[in-house]
């Protein structure tokens, strides 16, 4: 039965309604006992064979097809929807569905999905009828691109079957505005995928070919450009890419990963315009690796509130961080950030500036600005770490959080560096990964508190008043050792001790993340929050969520 109510709309209403729901809730595949029965496709199952012994098939989600069956009155109106028939004519399991749906759909627009590969049948042999249907499929999209105003094509279980640049290069696509694409990279075939789409508003291109746009994309809004494998693929300079941005002013959202530029790159061409401005950009995730080059974000005009993530993939040079960290300079002073994240790990370093919240001291964010770069293990560049306070807005950080593996040995680096921030009153320390780094900092702020109260040294943090520690979560829990956390408790206490010395003692302590569950270490725990409730005000245990 339809819902209740659903018949006492008038011919108008659901007309209406169905075409909204059209667009909104489109049919898709659901698969019993998934728990994820809306918008979710499995993983390719050529590694998983028991799987298809132990699952049934998965069901179809007809949806608001569904009502097309159940009276003689939705069933007329769903008839004469054609937008309803427009946006499934490659979804129906039956190959002989199409031209009758091509039918009901009049002259609406198409939307064409090509399904990523089967889960039910090998897909080793191409002679296997799911092969059949699938090229069948490909065919009937072909004949009717022009009608298109959206199309997928997934990851396919054999690729080397549909290559979709004879395809599509040079293909007049004038209503599409949705392409989602992975095409591998043939063999003597072009690296470049030349798309005729001047209407476009979403774009993502994923595989071994760079595209390429006949026209400036005038209403793109998002994009999104993935290669990969890794290394197979790389570009000669920026120019490829800053072209493709010059002719995209309203683009709001923008993802490049993968990407490397290296002198004599496979793809190349001149640069046209010598800055990008990107006015409505709001955010932008970039995994680049172009050692030797200007980092891409510095030809970049963007908001200084756009939520960005830059990443350099490979180790980095000195002079490639310092480069990254000029062309973030507009994100990463932005007035409203007064949240810094700071993270050494033996492989990787993250600064991050945020708006302030102190849910994010136990969960990572996506909002602000945030650059990572890898490190050899053997060796960390202090000058590129005393770079992070100049780039950011110092005075303006008032919670400054601080994930470190390790610090021994790197006093005076601390010192510099904790000095700058001497406007925060919020200091928080991650114990994610080990205690080291964290012990270090707090026997490095006792030293300093004692020297302070000698009058032999300037007190650092003077507006402090909360020291806030996150306890790691989930997989992490099980890095904490006993003897790590007493002597992470030891210095933690000799900094509280020695802050009240100084007659500015740290007012609050505030304890976020998941309690360690072993009784030996809630034992610790316990003992060193009696002794600090000594020295602080108010002792805050925060829920890990």
């Amino acid at each position: 039965m339809p819902f209740p109510g659903l018949l006492d709309l008038n011919d108008d209403a659901l007309h209406v309604l169905l075409w909204v729901t059209a667009w909104v809730h489109p049919p898709h595949w659901e698969f019993q006992g998934s728990g994820q029965p809306h918008d979710w496709e499995p993983h390719s199952l050529s590694n998983y064979p028991t799987y298809l012994e132990t699952h049934p098939g998965p069901k179809f989600c007809l949806g608001w097809v569904y009502l097309s069956q159940v009276c003689r009155r939705l069933r007329r109106i769903c008839f004469a929807s054609s937008a309803l028939w427009g946006g499934i004519v490659l979804a129906l399991p039956s190959l002989s569905s199409m031209e009758s749906l091509l039918v009901r759909a009049h002259q609406a627009p198409l939307r064409l999905s090509l399904p990523s590969t089967d889960w039910r049948t090998p897909f080793a042999n191409p002679a296997d009828p799911y092969w059949h249907g699938y090229r069948a499929r490909t065919a009937f999209a072909v004949k009717h691109f022009e009608r298109a105003v959206s199309l997928e094509v997934h990851r396919a279980g054999a690729p080397h079957l549909v290559d979709w640049q004879p395809l599509l290069c040079g293909h007049p696509l004038p209503y599409l505005r949705h392409l989602a694409i992975y095409q591998p990279h043939y063999p003597g075939r072009p690296r470049r995928f030349y798309l005729n789409t001047p209407n476009l508003v979403h774009a993502t291109i994923d595989g071994g070919l760079f595209p390429s746009f006949t026209y400036p994309l005038r209403l793109l809004r998002k994009l999104s450009i993935s290669l990969h494998p890794r290394g197979s693929l790389s570009l000669g300079s920026n120019a490829p890419i800053l072209n493709i941005l010059s002719g995209t002013p309203l683009l709001e959202e923008l993802s490049l990963q993968r990407l490397d530029i290296v002198a004599g790159g496979a793809i190349d061409e001149p640069l046209r315009e010598q800055s990008v401005l990107l006015a409505n950009l709001q955010t932008a995730s970039l995994d680049v690796y172009g050692s030797g080059h200007p980092y891409l974000w510095s030809f970049v005009q963007a908001p200084a509130e756009a939520d960005v993530q830059l990443s350099f993939s490979g180790y980095a040079h000195r002079h490639d961080v310092v480069n990254i960290f000029r062309a973030a300079l507009p994100q990463l002073r932005c007035p409203a950030y007064d949240h810094l994240v700071v993270a050494v790990t033996s492989g990787l370093v993250t600064v991050q500036a945020v708006m302030n919240h102190y849910t994010s001291l136990c969960h990572d964010r996506n909002d602000g600005i945030r650059i990572s770069w890898q490190i050899s293990p053997s060796s960390f560049d202090r000058r590129t770490f005393l770079l992070i306070p100049s780039c950011v807005n110092a005075a303006r950080i008032r919670l400054l959080h601080l994930r470190m593996v390790t610090a021994e040995g790197d006093s005076a680096m601390l010192y510099s560096f904790l000095s700058a921030f001497h406007s925060a009153t919020i200091l928080a320390l991650d114990t994610r990964t080990r205690m080291s780094g964290s012990g270090a900092i707090f026997r490095l702020l006792a030293e300093n508190a004692a020297s302070a109260h000698a009058g032999s040294a300037p007190l650092l943090f003077p507006a402090l008043n909360t020291l806030a520690v996150a306890y790691p979560s989930g997989a992490f829990q099980d890095t904490i050792q006993p003897q790590l956390l007493s002597d992470h408790w030891r210095a933690a206490l000799g900094f509280l001790q020695a802050r009240t010395s100084t007659g500015r003692r740290v007012r609050s302590l505030k304890l976020f993340g998941a309690r360690p569950q072993e009784k030996s270490l809630q034992a610790i725990e316990q003992g060193a929050l009696d002794w600090a409730a000594k020295f602080v005000d108010e002792i805050v245990v925060a829920d890990e969520h």
